[in-house]
């Protein structure tokens, strides 16, 4: 019997997974390749980003350090889920120009010690759609009722879905407002060190707006 996990299959919707990448000590960290193929998604964000002319993209928005029960990580194992997440962006339609003003940041519980959630964000300058349109796009949705969540205090639009990565319902939030949009991708349920439903996901999301907001 082999000691490793089936190699994860495409998922759905999001496109190819990429290559698996493997640590020092061999066992191969897979889970990566999960979040990258979630982003793939953001694919549909070039035909609804706005670049006027010769203006230069936004600057960044400013991760927090922490946020709820969750602290940003900077270890081997989150640079690289970062870099694989900015690669992904720079291959796409206006990849380039989204990457300039795209805030990538891996995310742990307190006192964990591996990655939770990745965030993907950018400012809500940069999105020429509606919230609602921008959503359903990022998410590659058409039914405009379809993974419909609570927004909170900060208004917009928050939705919700999960996909099919490795065989597991991988959650995965957008949302978008008056200064920001983005995604959260729910990594600790590929790892299997936790499991949310995409509304619980939806929860994690509105604390990191409360805190970027």
């Amino acid at each position: 019997m082999s000691e490793y996990p089936p190699a994860p299959q495409p998922a759905q919707g999001y496109g190819a997974l990429p290559p698996l990448v493997e640590d020092r000590s061999g066992r191969r960290k897979w889970w990566i390749a999960g979040a990258v193929a979630v982003l793939a998604a953001a694919a549909a964000l070039g035909a609804i980003v706005v670049f006027g002319g010769d203006d230069a993209p936004p600057k960044p928005i400013a991760l927090p350090a922490a946020f709820s029960a969750y602290a940003i990580r900077h270890d081997s194992a989150a640079q690289q889920l970062e870099a694989g997440i900015r690669t992904s962006i720079k291959e796409r339609r206006k990849g380039e120009q989204l990457l300039k003003s795209a805030a990538i940041g891996a995310y742990g519980r307190t006192g964990g010690n591996a990655a939770d959630v990745v965030v993907v964000v950018w400012p809500s300058s940069v999105g020429a759609a509606d919230a609602d349109e921008l959503t359903r796009a990022m998410l590659s949705l058409t039914d405009t009722n379809t993974g419909s969540e609570q927004v909170g205090p900060h208004g917009g639009s928050s939705r919700c879905v999960s996909t099919t990565i490795s065989g597991q319902g991988v959650p995965v939030c957008a949302w978008r407002d008056d200064h920001t949009f983005g995604l959260v991708v729910s990594i600790g349920t590929v790892l299997g060190t936790s499991h949310r439903t995409p509304h619980q996901l939806n929860a994690v999301t509105l604390a990191f707006r409360d805190a970027v907001d």
